[in-house]
């Protein structure tokens, strides 16, 4: 008797629709920092705000950032209906509150931050719910909240530098059990600390944003514009971090690593043959 045997086959890359859709990716996680794009559309470097900030006001904002992200995402999921909103309309309230803020310069950002936090959270759902998870789920709403993480690079950071898998990797490393109490409503030690981690490099740019609006005219002028920077930056990073997980899931994570490494290796190439 002759048994059967069942071959597996090992696929040795991806479909070319999955592959641009990680290149798409690397495009959206491996992009200039908010701080760069900031500094180029105004025409202002930030270092020139961030010595206007006094640090009083510093510690107040990382205050309002660290409790905009302990309440912002159970009021973004409760916003969530069946079909998935407008990114355009998330984006024009967005800039919207960025008008009326930057009036004010960059005390306006204390009364604007929450808000535009649960218009941010509410998008970035809509965006992991559109490549197939469930906002709902504990690990989603994790992931959902490392997207401010993940977008926002410290210079005093040793991360800061790594890129998207390399720094993600780090912020998974930071706690045994990815379902902390804080994400199922419940606070705790373990819970703050995520919380505290996140906004520290949420800060990151809220502070960029805030030094911004520290220069005098550029303010009130460019409260809008910055909103606008501000809600794409972290759009992308959003989509682009929902795009690897749902090719992990077909795919497994070896398989997408190995190819967005391959991936970044030649996208760094061809920009280096262009210089």
């Amino acid at each position: 008797m002759t048994a059967a045997v069942n071959a597996v086959v090992v696929p040795e890359g991806l479909p070319p629709a999955d592959e641009q859709a990680l290149r798409d990716a690397w495009c959206r996680l491996e992009r200039p920092s908010f701080a760069a794009r900031a500094s180029s559309v105004l025409g202002t470097p930030l270092e020139a705000g961030l010595r206007r900030l006094p640090r009083s006001f510093r510690r107040r904002l990382d205050s309002v950032t660290e409790r905009a992200l302990e309440h912002a995402f159970d009021v973004a999921l409760g916003t969530l209906e069946p079909l998935p909103a407008s990114a355009g309309g998330h984006r024009a309230l967005t800039v919207g509150l960025g008008a009326a803020g930057g009036f004010f310069g960059a005390a306006g950002l204390l009364v604007e931050l929450p808000i535009t936090t649960v218009v941010m959270l509410r998008t970035i759902a809509d965006a992991a719910r559109s490549e197939g998870e469930d906002p709902a789920e504990p690990e989603t709403r994790l992931a959902c909240l490392q997207v401010f993480a993940l977008g926002s690079p410290s210079p005093e950071d040793d991360a800061a530098e790594t890129g998207f898998l390399e720094l993600r990797a780090a912020l998974a490393a930071q706690f045994a059990n990815p379902y902390v109490p804080a994400l199922l409503g419940g606070g705790g030690p373990a819970g703050a600390s995520m919380i505290q981690l996140i906004a520290k490099r949420f800060g990151v740019v809220v502070g960029q944003k805030a030094a911004a609006r520290a220069v005098p005219i550029v303010g009130a002028a460019s409260g809008a514009t910055l909103n606008a920077l501000f809600f794409q930056h972290f759009l992308e990073i959003a989509r682009g971090q929902f795009t690897v997980r749902r090719l992990e899931r077909a795919h497994g994570r070896l398989l997408i690593s190995e190819t967005y490494e391959r991936i970044g290796q030649e996208m760094r190439a061809d920009a280096g043959s262009r210089a």
